[in-house]
């Protein structure tokens, strides 16, 4: 784009396959007219009036992406912008701004250019225009999803920083607490170091992972594992939670074999488990079962806490979202969807305030693909 390039109306590429004869039938409904950089034609939400071919300056689109107005684009000479509006027939998704002095040439909705879009009576027009709205939608969520692998590229790259700082004294804390454990002779101290240990290991362990997904992969091993002994690994990891929580927790977990990885899913299970916990800080009730059902293996995490903010329910599997939490950047529950997706699962809940909340997991016992059968010759 080169913002020095000049068009008049009859040479805009807007009318490249147009014949002089069908221009000149909306020539008089075109109004031409300049804008001084910084004012606004239209903002979100705005009723469509018609679409702009820019003959001269620069045009930039702002997104509403969160509570903020995000540039996703930027048009010059020759390209043409409120055209997808105008076509929907919605409001517009955007705000147009005019970046330096602006010349352009506004197509009217309505009025004698009417005839310009005469084909909206027929078949194809009632395709293209939910066509077109959808195409809008998709390049508002493109900015979206664009934003947040910047904000969690930035993570990975501070998460790396982290870990390579903090590894020489985790690891002297890793051999300092190897080398009590080896040598007392009291069991409750040694049991202390061996959970130290397996802390500071899992620390390392974890921001690993958030590194990894910060990447976009996940970075998991498959194995086939037993539930009992993921609740045996979970319990390990959330014994000091349990400790300082009056938490009854109750299991109905058969001895089912399913093909996981162990580390990814008793990273769900402990977010879950720690998500409750802060939510009933005097105690509460925990219900943990699973079963299988249709090939797949169905997992189910309730408790009887006050239930997920309403403010955050819609938004609650984006990354950084969170409410009431004294630390954490709200990436937990994104890296949650993001192992049980990882598996080719699925992770839904269901919520409701002062009674609770019941998260369902599914996911396939097995990841074998199926052979492929040539047809016999």
């Amino acid at each position: 784009m080169d913002a020095a390039t000049e068009y008049g109306l009859e040479d805009h590429p807007f009318f490249a396959d147009w014949t002089r004869e069908e221009i000149a039938i909306i020539r008089n409904s075109i109004v031409e007219f300049s804008v001084p950089a910084g004012n606004v034609f239209f903002d979100v939400g705005d009723d469509p009036e018609g679409c702009f071919l820019i003959e001269k300056g620069e045009v930039a689109l702002f997104a509403e992406i969160g509570d903020l107005l995000q540039e996703i684009d930027r048009r010059g000479p020759g390209d043409s912008f409120g055209e997808v509006s105008m076509m929907s027939h919605e409001p517009h998704r955007m705000r147009a701004v005019a970046m330096t002095d602006t010349r352009v040439a506004e197509i009217p909705e309505i009025g004698e250019s009417a005839c310009l879009f005469a084909a909206r009576r027929c078949p194809i027009t009632s395709i293209l225009r939910p066509m077109i709205r959808h195409l809008g939608h998709t390049a508002i969520l493109s900015a979206q999803k664009a934003r947040e692998k910047e904000k969690l590229a930035l993570v990975g790259r501070m998460v790396n920083d982290i870990v390579h700082d903090f590894k020489s004294p985790f690891q002297t804390i890793t051999l300092g607490t190897e080398a009590i454990g080896s040598i007392t002779k009291d069991p409750q101290v040694a049991r202390l170091c061996s959970s130290i240990t397996n802390q500071v290991n899992r620390m390392l362990a974890m921001a690993g992972e958030l590194a990894e997904f910060s990447r976009g992969g996940d970075g998991m091993a498959f194995e086939k594992v037993k539930l009992p002994g993921l609740l045996k690994d979970l319990h390990e990891v959330c014994a000091a939670c349990y400790e300082r929580k009056s938490l009854e927790i109750h299991e109905d977990v058969p001895d089912i074999e399913a093909e996981i990885s162990r580390a990814g899913m008793v990273r769900v299970l402990q977010n879950l488990m720690m998500n409750a916990s802060e939510a009933m800080p005097k105690g509460g009730r925990i219900d943990l079962a699973a079963k299988e059902a249709n090939g797949l293996l169905v997992i189910t995490f309730a408790d009887n806490g006050p239930g997920i903010p309403e403010a955050i329910r819609e938004t609650f599997w984006q990354p950084f979202v969170t409410a009431g939490k004294k630390g954490g950047v709200g990436l937990g529950s994104a890296i949650v969807r993001s192992i049980v997706e990882g598996h080719g699962g699925h992770i839904d809940f269901v919520t409701e305030t002062g009674k609770g909340t019941t998260f369902t997991i599914r996911l396939p016992l097995s990841h074998s693909l199926p052979q492929r059968h040539s047809a016999s010759m």
